[in-house]
């Protein structure tokens, strides 16, 4: 809705301002923009989601034999308060991850408005914020998962 009005308004600024080809040309960038983007952000999504998956394919079942080696034997305080932090720290991860991708689609739903907004002068700069951040957690997303496959995998292999 906030699209919708702003558009118009900001081609009336910039009609006023006397720049008619900057307006075509921002106007053209951000329809096209405002259709390619989501396909785009789809892809990179989906390609770190699957890096993400070849990196731990058995990283459940990782986990599970780290939990059944502990349940083998009789255990020391120490190891159950490890055991406990680590449980912690997987819940606190796994729910982080679910919080960055809901991050990632709600970026995606913003480009449309940003995009419609490239043709007013002060909002063309929240189109580079908006892809710095999405990059930043398409990334950050892939480097936790990574570094979570990492750990359970050298967990898994010092018992």
């Amino acid at each position: 809705m906030v699209a919708v009005v702003a558009l118009p308004l900001a081609v009336l600024v910039e009609i006023r301002s006397g720049s008619i080809w900057r307006l075509v040309l921002f106007l053209a960038l951000g329809v096209t923009i405002a259709v390619v983007a989501p396909v785009f952000a789809k892809v990179v999504l989906q390609a770190v989601d699957a890096i993400g998956q070849i990196a731990a394919p058995d990283a459940a079942q990782q986990i599970t034999s780290i939990g059944h080696t502990m349940n083998a034997g009789p255990l020391s305080p120490t190891s159950a308060v490890v055991g406990i932090a680590c449980l912690l720290a997987g819940v606190i991860i796994s729910f982080e991850l679910v919080i960055r991708s809901v991050m990632a689609v709600l970026l995606v739903c913003l480009v449309p408005l940003v995009a419609g907004a490239m043709c007013w002068r002060p909002a063309r700069e929240a189109f580079r914020h908006l892809v710095e951040i999405f990059a930043a957690v398409a990334l950050s997303k892939l480097v936790i998962e990574l570094t979570m496959s990492v750990g359970v995998t050298l967990l898994n292999q010092h018992q």
